[in-house]
């Protein structure tokens, strides 16, 4: 099982590529993807899930026709996966009650509702549905500690394909075992989470700087 993209390049104008030549493979478990606002992140996603096209290259799914869930930033609309998973009594159902403290009673005041909550529900119904690909978009929004840790520990039990894009660096260090920096129109994988992936960046812009000094000086 697998998300890959291949040498995919995305522009929304003529001028700006806000993707160019990407070449990224998602396994099983948690990748983090990060980047400054406006770089691309939720762009890559929407490449993901089919609803924007690449201008070239292409992105697979293996094995095709896997079931993919989206939680996008906000969650303002009760849904019907919502409505099945507060009114499921099953064991699975239960346990995801239990891990994120949902309670099914709450949705008949859905308007009234936090914006911590309704994020809990609707990530709580994609693990319900239990997909292959499974998409966050800043999932830890307007969650509060306690709120952030049980929303941790749940998704550290999917076992398919994660992709979460996020500026919460505690966990992405706690969840994501690789990381997709989307920096100036390029988009590169790199081990480990947060910190680590940092670190090799760090690493490897210090010695692409030091070779341009030495050439420099030749």
């Amino acid at each position: 099982m697998f998300v890959r993209l291949a040498n995919v390049f995305f522009s929304y104008s003529d001028s700006v590529a806000v993707l160019s030549g990407a070449n990224l493979q998602f396994a099983r478990g948690w990748t983090g993807v990060i980047g400054a606002n406006g770089a691309g992140k939720t762009t890559l996603l929407r490449l993901i899930t089919g609803d924007l096209e690449p201008i070239s290259g292409h992105v697979k799914i293996d094995p095709p026709g896997a079931a993919i869930r989206v939680c996008r930033q906000t969650a303002e609309t009760i849904t019907n996966e919502i409505i099945a998973l507060a009114s499921a009594i099953d064991g699975g159902a239960r346990r995801i009650h239990g891990e994120l403290a949902l309670d099914p009673d709450s949705l008949a005041r859905w308007p009234t509702l936090s914006p911590g909550e309704r994020k809990r529900w609707q990530v709580g119904a994609a693990l319900a549905a239990e997909p292959a690909v499974l998409l966050l978009d800043e999932p830890t929004d307007h969650l509060d500690a306690d709120a952030r840790e049980l929303l941790s520990g749940a998704l550290r039990r999917f076992d398919g394909v994660g992709i979460v894009v996020s500026h919460d660096r505690a966990l992405l260090d706690e969840l994501t075992s690789q990381t997709v920096r989307v920096h100036e129109g390029a988009a590169e994988m790199w081990r480990g989470g947060y910190s680590d992936a940092k670190r090799g960046w760090e690493a490897a812009e210090r010695e692409h700087h030091a070779k341009f000094e030495r050439l420099k000086h030749k």
